[in-house]
């Protein structure tokens, strides 16, 4: 039936048809919307169950807020009723039963709970006599309410109630048992050291929420001796502690090792932690316990207590109920962000982008080298050049049992303690600060990571020995300069995109990103501003601007090449990159898209394209490539994605994005309902790895789906089979339903597409001839999309749409049409899908007619006239 039809079917009803479209859709007898889906069935049940959950709670709050206003009217009439007797007795029981309110409420709703099942029991064993059953019921709960004072928590909320004095909450902490002392005698400063440290690893779990029992210990045991002593060494060492507390960058469990292999007592490091200890406090997040320990133990020492008292005095104090709150939602957003990189694709794609920093970083070594030989440094800067093997030599060496012997022999040298810390505690993508359960999943993420910090880490050391005469396989691991392993872990971070800001403005606007919560939009804002950012301005041309500052044409001047050489190496290798870009984007390989490059190509015009998006920030020439080459194909969300590292893929920056979109009210709370789901949805990101291994034994799990019928449907969505109740989603461009990914034929055997993403990080997609030119043409898919707001009938049309669109292939493919500009071109594909959308929402309309009346009712009249005015469509296909 075509669109005509639709509309003459409708005219010769009009007679039968209801004065508005509003009572029409209000008649039960009239249309029936479809019936619910299992993702609707769903979300219905879970809200009855949480009905069902939180009843007890309602209940509590209205029979706590009855009991506590009667109490308060019983004094007031006491009051206005004076009598010798009368008085005193009605305040004394009015104040009791405000007093003891939240007893007598938990009292009522028990004893309620207890009724409901009683009755629900009589039920299920056939009980007839409804008056019988509701006097029993009643009786039941009334015993249940009398009994709710004798089990313990009864009993306990009523103890507390006649317990609480002034003194009451001071003495339930006097009674806390105090963490077992130690009994050895303190010694003085300098005569005293750490008890033996069993060496931490690269292996050794690291959670920064975790502060050992043996930290506290070693640093209170001390703490009892007079503070004195030459501190000098102490302080230094306790800047670079505190340093790296506040930045993340030194996990507090390497805390008993760097102490006992500088040889600091505890009372050295007890006296630099006073000094500083609203910031250490903060950093070891278990202040408020190490507090008590000190204050007791220098409870003999009327001076040192003083000053300890002043200094724990803010850090001790009660948060407030919003602080409680907001570090709640802290600890939640902290441990989605580390969720969010738990699949081993992710892992797998981190592998793939830190290869190619790497080898990066090799190449910028040498070409350093010849820069320096060319601008006046050292006469053997040239024989430098071999320095970017390095790189090759630390990455065979961790494939070498003796390779990785020496490694760890020279990190676990004294002197090196402090820059194992930091090498190995902060993740690239700021992971450390989530739950146990989201540091345990990154396993894989993690030594991913460590094994190229490893990598990297050693190149750079063995150029800094080597440049000074030593070797890095022979050198007594005791003797390698501080300086060296201090540079050394500062390039290894570099490289794998985890170094922090080392200036107060930086640090101060990168927690001021955490705290305002930004993280929803991009949850890894070190790892975009502080890194990724820096590392795309000095690898291109814009980075020969740091070659030519005043400062640097000083040093150069001078003779101190160093600086200019490093800037004009990675400007050039930025500009040999983009040089690339270039010529990619304008090659054969190039993908309709930016981040697409095409793999291949079938016989039927369909392109096989890999999406380059989750390599940033390497993939970002190919992004300013584009701007250049094509920027009528890139929109404000290009640029965005670009500047900020949002995923094009549905997440809740995206959903924010779309929210500032929304037109009415209604569209609003759907956007807002939607934001919740895929935040929700976040904390089943590790399901992901399951369910694309699940793919390979049912292809149904293969299956894009639709997650905007309900909010929960983005949370299911990664979980296996149970994401096969999210209805099916499809292309308007694209015949059928959609599929996330294509498997891959290898050696005549087939991949399945899930596990070959979570084995190798890569997606392998297919776009047909008509996706292609409306990508081509970059064709704004606001454009195509069917936008009724109706979920299931959006569905609809796109299948409808598919099914048409398709026919236009062969047209798209002639010379006729390529004879067209590309201006032309992209006006006439515009209006045929246009066109194409209009038939096919007249036929859906057919198939769901009270979802079509619903989405009308929600346009504004100019709107509903204009489709009124719509003709049928004049398309390039022939029925």
């Amino acid at each position: 039936m075509k669109a005509s039809d639709f509309l003459n079917l409708e005219e010769e009803k009009k007679e039968e048809a209801p004065t508005s479209a509003r009572s029409f859709l209000e008649q039960p007898s009239a249309l029936q919307p479809a019936p619910p889906s299992p993702i609707k069935q769903l979300e219905g049940a879970m809200s009855i169950a949480a009905s069902q959950t939180i009843k007890p709670a309602r209940q509590f709050l209205d029979y706590y807020n009855k009991e506590r206003l009667a109490g308060r009217e019983a004094v007031k009439n006491a009051y206005t009723n004076p009598g010798w007797w009368k008085t005193p007795l009605g305040i004394l029981a009015g104040s009791a039963q405000y007093t003891f309110s939240p007893v007598i409420a938990g009292a009522k709703t028990f004893g309620s709970a207890v009724e409901e099942a009683y009755k629900s029991l009589l039920d299920v064993i056939g009980a007839k006599d409804e008056g019988a059953k509701k006097q029993a019921s009643k009786f039941i709960g009334k015993l249940g309410e009398e009994a709710f004072y004798f089990v313990p928590l009864g009993s306990t909320l009523r103890a507390m109630m006649v317990k609480e004095t002034p003194g009451f909450k001071a003495g339930i902490e006097m009674a806390k048992p105090l963490p077992k002392l130690s009994k050895e005698p303190a010694m003085e400063v300098g005569k005293r050291s750490l008890p033996p440290v069993k060496p931490i690893t690269a292996k050794s779990p690291l959670r920064e929420e975790v502060v050992t029992r043996d930290i506290i210990s070693t640093i209170t045991d001390g703490a009892d001796a007079a503070l004195k002593g030459n501190l000098d060494e102490s302080k230094r060492i306790f800047r670079q502690v505190e340093e790296g507390l506040g930045t993340g960058e030194i996990n507090p469990e390497f805390l008993p090792e760097i102490l006992s292999k500088h040889r600091i007592s505890p009372i050295e490091f007890a006296k630099e932690y006073a000094e500083t200890v609203s910031r250490a406090g903060s950093v070891l997040g278990k202040h408020g316990v190490l507090a008590k320990r000190l204050q007791f133990i220098f409870k003999g020492e009327p001076e040192a207590l003083s000053i300890l008292q002043q200094a724990f005095q803010k850090e001790v104090a009660q948060p407030s109920n919003v602080e409680k709150l907001m570090g709640l939602i802290g600890k939640v957003e902290n441990t989605r962000r580390g969720l969010l990189v738990t699949q081993i694709a992710t892992a797998m794609r981190n592998a793939w982008s830190q290869v190619g920093r790497v080898t990066i970083g090799g190449f910028d070594d040498s070409l350093q080298a010849v820069a320096k030989n060319i601008f006046g440094g050292p006469t053997d800067d040239i024989n430098r050049v071999s320095e970017g093997l390095n790189t090759a030599i630390a990455a065979f060496n961790r494939m070498s049992p003796k390779g990785r012997r020496r490694l760890m022999e020279v990190l676990d040298a004294n002197q090196a303690v402090i820059s194992k810390a930091r090498l190995f505690s902060q993740p690239v993508h700021e992971v450390h600060m989530g739950s146990r359960v989201a540091h345990f999943l990154n396993g894989l993420n993690r030594a991913q990571e460590f094994v190229f910090r490893k990598i990297a880490f050693e190149s750079k050391l063995r150029q800094r020995l080597g440049r000074k005469g030593l070797n890095f396989n022979t050198i007594d691991p005791k003797k390698v300069p501080e300086d060296d392993l201090i540079e050394s872990v500062n390039y290894a971070l570099e490289m794998t995109y985890a170094a922090s800001p080392k200036s107060k403005v930086g640090k101060e606007l990168l927690a001021a990103y955490n705290k305002v919560g930004l993280t929803l939009v991009n949850p890894f804002p070190r790892f975009a501003f502080k890194n990724a950012l820096p590392f795309v301005f000095e690898h291109s041309p814009l980075g020969y601007l740091g070659a030519i500052r005043p400062k640097v044409i000083r040093e150069l001047a001078s003779g101190n090449p160093d600086r200019f050489a490093k800037a004009a190496s990675r400007a050039t290798i930025g500009t040999i990159m983009l040089d690339s870009a270039f010529r990619l984007r304008q090659s054969k390989y190039a993908g309709e898209k930016w981040y697409e490059i095409k793999v291949g190509e079938e016989p039927g015009g369909e392109s096989k394209i890999v999406d380059l998006r989750a390599y940033a920030p390497l993939s970002t020439p190919l992004f300013v490539a584009e701007a250049f080459i094509h920027p009528d194909r890139l929109k404000i969300l290009d640029y965005t994605q670009a500047a900020i590292g949002l995923n094009r893929i549905a997440g809740t920056g995206l959903s924010l994005t779309y929210m500032l979109d929304a037109r009415t009210g209604e569209d609003l709370s759907k956007q807002l309902k939607r934001f919740v789901g895929q935040y929700a949805a976040s904390f089943t990101v590790p399901a992901r790895t399951a369910s694309d291994i699940y793919g390979a034994f049912d292809n149904l799990e293969n299956i894009y789906r639709d997650n905007r019928e309900s909010p929960i449907a983005p949370i299911i969505m990664n979980i296996p089979k149970y994401s096969q109740m999210v209805p099916e989603s499809y292309h308007p461009l694209k015949r059928g339903v959609g599929k996330r990914g294509e498997d891959i034929p290898v050696g005549g055997v087939e991949i399945p597409a899930g596990v070959f993403r979570q084995a190798t990080g890569i997606t392998l997609s297919k776009k047909n001839v008509v996706q292609r030119e409306a990508d081509r043409l970059g064709i704004d898919y606001k454009r195509i999309y069917p936008r009724t707001g109706e979920a299931i009938l959006d569905r609809r049309v796109s299948q409808l749409m598919g099914d048409m669109t398709n026919k236009l292939e062969p047209f798209l493919r002639s010379k006729v049409w390529k004879s067209f500009s590309p201006e032309i071109q992209k006006a006439m594909l515009i209006q045929a899908i246009a066109d194409i959308r209009t038939d096919a929402i007249a036929m859906a309309s057919l198939d769901f007619p009270f979802e079509r009346i619903r989405s009308l009712m929600e346009r504004k009249p100019e709107e509903i006239e204009d489709i009124i005015r719509q003709t049928p469509a004049r398309r390039f296909l022939e029925e």
